[in-house]
């Protein structure tokens, strides 16, 4: 009979040809989690060392969990502008120069025109109600110079209510005005004023026109078609030399802000693209 080393030995021998491919990340892990590295290989690892491990793990998930929120919330800035452009509602302001006036103190143009017969078009055309308390100056003001109401030729400022437009601009329409329209931006030539103050009556809506409501800027008309509408044209010629230098100047100085913000502020591809190799690398160091 053969001892135990002679069928130690001679299993062995039989064995010696059979080979098995072992290192590398997928075996190192497969043998980790089996138990093999353990029972087979005899490779035994410290507690403290599995510990360690598995802390670096956890607080690779959490690091790359906030990661991942920190560059969704970059890209998402991206997307604000086309998510607020998508969320306005439509609205049309048009008027016929023929039914304004320009009211003047002094045979001094306020800036400012007065006008009735107003279309609204569309449902972003709401305005807010003058506070009698906090905007007295703007309520004086629009019950001294808004239109009357037609029918009676009266202006209720006590029983009425006036509402004001912070960012609403109307556009003049009629034979008077010689709009240009196309598809184009450049064959899209119109004239337009920033709406100030309202007052619906019966069936006819009065406004003041040309004047910022919050910081009480006249001269608030836009477009080259505004040289040639004579109403519009005398109120901007009637614009003082200072003001006008004055605001040519913050235009001038809006402008130059723009551009530099564009200039230096990445690009959504750069961003994303920045997001994706971090990731990608914060994956692989905690792997």
């Amino acid at each position: 009979h053969e001892g135990t080393n002679e069928l130690a030995l001679l299993n062995f021998t039989k064995v010696s040809d059979k080979t098995e491919v072992v290192g590398g990340f997928k075996w190192a892990w497969k043998s980790f989690l089996t138990g093999d590295l353990k029972t087979r290989e005899g490779i035994w690892l410290h507690t403290r060392l599995i510990a360690g491990l598995m802390a670096q793990l956890l607080f690779s998930i959490i690091a790359i969990t906030l990661l991942s929120t920190f560059w969704h919330g970059v890209i998402g800035l991206y997307n604000i502008n086309f998510e607020i452009e998508d969320n306005t509602t439509y609205c049309n302001i048009t008027l016929n120069p023929e039914s304004c006036y320009a009211p003047e103190i002094r045979g001094i143009s306020l800036g400012i025109v007065a006008c009735t017969d107003i279309i609204f078009e569309g449902d972003g055309c709401d305005g807010r109600n003058i506070d009698i308390v906090s905007e007295v100056e703007l309520f004086n003001f629009t019950c001294q110079y808004i239109p009357p109401n037609p029918a009676t030729n009266e202006t209720l400022c006590d029983s009425v209510a006036f509402l004001a437009y912070d960012n609403h601009y109307a556009t003049f329409e009629g034979e008077l005005t010689n709009n240009v329209f196309g598809s184009g931006s450049a064959t899209y030539e119109v004239c337009k004023a920033q709406l100030t103050t309202c007052v619906s009556y019966e069936n006819n809506t009065s406004c003041l026109l040309g004047l910022n409501p919050i910081f009480f800027i006249p001269w608030q008309f836009e477009g080259p078609v505004c040289e040639d509408i004579p109403l519009i044209e005398g109120i901007i010629d009637s614009k003082p030399a200072l003001f006008a230098q004055t605001e040519a100047m913050f235009s001038k100085a809006d402008e130059f802000v723009d551009n530099s913000i564009d200039d230096y502020i990445p690009k959504k591809w750069m961003v994303v693209l920045c997001a994706v190799v971090s990731l990608i690398t914060g994956c692989l160091v905690a792997i």
